[in-house]
């Protein structure tokens, strides 16, 4: 043992191959040790749970945990106090690095107001699909006489017919009236007028 460390030592080329190789395993060793104090590497936060809390309430708590949040979007939630936190995106025990962004939807405290869509003269189906497609509730559709089957005529909310443009909120509960394929009678004015002489001159003879 003691010869082939003599010969290991005494040899230049293979000394420095050695020396070579204890560096670069060192200088390894310390760049994963500062990647892995950098990087904080399994050190982990677990998210607290700040839904229906207000926003204000919830912010020292993440704070605490050296979380950030931002508020990215509003729902209308009937059930949910207004201003409530009521989505938090990572979930509530997600284990996640210092610093993180929690992204966070609130309750809004008014309802959203929507325009309604112009649907007048478009098919059942288009006018359905369109007014869902905006937020609001189709109860029931209304048949009423009208000679073209399954076209809009109009649109109610609460029995009161709404014209397109006018804001209602978003969720409004509505009935849209279509035609069921029966053509209105139209009665001519003269053959109206020819009606009413006959019936007088029969009150008359009697």
């Amino acid at each position: 043992m003691k010869k082939i460390l003599q010969f290991i030592w005494g040899n230049l080329i293979i000394r420095n191959i050695l020396f070579m190789t204890i560096a670069g395993i060192v200088l390894l060793w310390g760049i994963l040790h500062w990647l892995d104090a950098y990087t904080r590497h399994g050190v982990a936060i677990v998210v607290p749970d700040v839904r229906s809390m207000q926003v204000i309430d919830a912010q020292p708590i993440l704070e605490s945990k050296s979380l950030r949040f931002e508020v990215v979007d509003s729902v209308y939630n009937e059930q949910a106090k207004p201003g409530a936190i009521v989505e938090q995106i990572p979930e509530a025990d997600s284990k996640v690095k210092e610093n993180r962004i929690i992204f966070l939807t609130v309750n809004a405290r008014n309802r959203q107001m929507i325009a309604i869509p112009d649907v007048e003269e478009l098919s059942q189906r288009q006018a359905v699909a369109m007014l869902t497609a905006n937020g609001f509730v189709v109860d029931s559709v209304l048949y009423v006489d009208y000679e073209y089957k399954d076209l809009v005529l109009n649109v109610k909310y609460k029995n009161r017919t709404i014209t397109s443009g006018e804001k209602l909120a978003k969720g409004s509960h509505l009935t849209v009236l279509v035609g069921n394929g029966n053509a209105i009678p139209v009665i001519d004015s003269d053959d109206a007028n020819e009606s009413e002489m006959n019936e007088l001159s029969q009150e008359w003879l009697q």
